[in-house]
C-alpha cells in the first residue's frame, strides 16, 4: 500500500499541466475482469463466476471539448470452476465449467472538466458481448469428451464507466478506470455482469 501512495504521488508531482481534449487518442490497458452469474437449470447451477486478468485496446476521437467517442476491444482470460458430483459408484466424478468474455464496446465520455492535471470523465455504451463456455465431466481426473458441451454468445450488453486521466509529458497519460456491463447468455441461460476495473495508457495525437 505504501509503495502504490508513492508511485501515484510520484505521477502526479512529475506530470506535465493539463492540456484540453483534442484530436484523436490510442489506449493500451490491463484490467481485472471480475465476473458475476445468477444460476439456472440449463446448466444445472454449474458456477460461472470468476475473476481472471485481461488487456485491450482503443482508439477515441474528441468530438468537441467535453464529448469524446471510443471503440475498443477488451479480453479477459478464461476462468474454470470444478464440483464435485455425488454418485453411488466409488469413482469421483466432477463437472468442469470454462468461461471467457470478449468485449468490443462503442462508448460516448463526458469531461466535465477538460483541463487540469487530473480530468474525470464517465461513459455509456453499448457492448457486443462475445461469452465463451465450455462444460465437460471428468470421472478419476480424466475428461469424457462424448459429455462435453461448447457454447458460443454474441450478444448485446449495456455498458457504463468513469476514468481519471492523470496527464504525463509527451502526449501522453495515465488513465484509471473501471467498466461495468450487464448481460444475459442466450437460450435461457444465465445473466451476468462483468466489472472490469484497471488501468490504461494513452497517446494523443
Amino acid at each position: 500500500m505504501r509503495g502504490a501512495s508513492l508511485t501515484v504521488l510520484g505521477v502526479l508531482a512529475f506530470a506535465s499541466p493539463g492540456f484540453a481534449q483534442r484530436g484523436t487518442f490510442v489506449t493500451g490497458a490491463v484490467f481485472a475482469d471480475v465476473k458475476r452469474f445468477s444460476r439456472d437449470s440449463v446448466s444445472f447451477s454449474l458456477p460461472l463466476d470468476g475473476t481472471a486478468f485481461g488487456a485491450g485496446g482503443r482508439v477515441g476521437v474528441a468530438l468537441t471539448q467535453q464529448w469524446t467517442a471510443v471503440l475498443g476491444i477488451d479480453a479477459g482470460q478464461s476462468t474454470t470452476n470444478v464440483r464435485d458430483l455425488f454418485t453411488p459408484t466409488p469413482v469421483p466424478r466432477q463437472t468442469r465449467t470454462e468461461n471467457q468474455l470478449i468485449a468490443t464496446s462503442a462508448v460516448i465520455g463526458y469531461h466535465p472538466q477538460v483541463t487540469g492535471r487530473v480530468v474525470f470523465g464517465y461513459f455509456a455504451g453499448l457492448t457486443f458481448m462475445h461469452a465463451i463456455r465450455k462444460t465437460d465431466t471428468l470421472v478419476a481426473g480424466i475428461p469424457v469428451e462424448s459429455l462435453a458441451r461448447h457454447t458460443v454468445d454474441n450478444i448485446a450488453a449495456a455498458t457504463i464507466g468513469m476514468e481519471a486521466r492523470i496527464s504525463l509529458p509527451k502526449h501522453l497519460a495515465v488513465v484509471p478506470e473501471v467498466r461495468a456491463s450487464a448481460f444475459r447468455l442466450s437460450g435461457a441461460g444465465p445473466s451476468g455482469f462483468a466489472i472490469r476495473p484497471g488501468v490504461g495508457v494513452r497517446w494523443t495525437f
